[in-house]
């Protein structure tokens, strides 16, 4: 049915049947596509004085949009992409955020520790995520900690500038030193630092070099040089020779 624009009578005009038919019933008669058969059913424009129906969507989660053809009214899901505005706040169920940080959508699709390290902007180093129990670290940097437990640290330090060291270690073997003093300066060791020895025993050196001890004599015998290369030892004074030791002292 299409609408008929009402007619301007004229004085004295003869109304006719044909006249009703077009000016009053045809515009009032509610025919197709016009006619609201079903409870939800909406009459729109589909044009200039052109009515239409736009029957009722079965759909519960529908709403009324102007995507139809030449944007007439239809029914459709909204559109996220273009159909929202706005942004919605967390109590809402929302982010707040109108955005996301740069590479943050790529973590969040796959989240792994390289797309994390590219979602920050303050990391350091690179490879996996470290968590605190029992991480393995590759090569890193530590600085200065606060505090550092090495009970089972290994391996060789390499330019390691220690302070007072202090251990209750049993330690066997040669201690040394590497990249800094390697002597002990003059007179630096005290007697209290010496090893225990024999009451009696006196110190030399060996033939080699090497500290040795002079065993502890008898009583009346002397301390006796047995030549360069050889130790000297304690025996018992030879006659002559303590006679010119006694004429040499008296």
């Amino acid at each position: 049915m299409a609408w008929t624009t009402p007619r301007t009578w004229v004085t004295g005009e003869v109304v006719t049947a044909a006249l009703l038919n077009a000016q009053i019933k045809g515009n009032m008669d509610l025919s197709a596509p016009a006619i609201m058969t079903t409870a939800g059913d909406i009459i729109y424009a589909s044009g200039a004085n052109t009515p239409a129906r736009l029957a009722k969507d079965t759909n519960s989660t529908r709403v009324l949009t102007n995507t139809g053809t030449s944007n007439v009214p239809a029914w459709a899901q909204v559109t996220l992409t273009s159909g929202v505005t706005g942004t919605l706040p967390v109590g809402n169920g929302g982010t707040g955020i109108t955005s996301l940080g740069s590479n943050v959508a790529t973590f969040l699709g796959t989240p792994s520790s390289a797309n994390l390290r590219s979602a920050l902007t303050d990391e350091t180093g690179t490879g996996g995520a470290v968590f605190a129990t029992s991480p393995t670290l590759v090569t890193p940097a530590l600085g200065t900690p606060s505090a550092l437990v090495a009970t089972n640290a290994s391996g060789t330090a390499s330019s390691l500038t220690a302070g007072t060291v202090t251990t209750n270690a049993n330690l066997t073997g040669v201690v040394t030193s590497s990249g800094n003093a390697t002597a002990i300066a003059d007179k630096a060791i005290g007697i209290a630092k010496l090893a225990d020895g024999t009451d009696g025993e006196l110190i030399t050196w060996d033939a080699s070099g090497v500290i040795a001890a002079v065993a502890a004599g008898s009583a009346d015998q002397v301390l006796t040089s047995n030549g360069a290369g050889a130790a000297p030892t304690f025996k018992a004074a030879a006659g002559g020779k303590n006679i010119g030791f006694i004429l040499a002292m008296g």
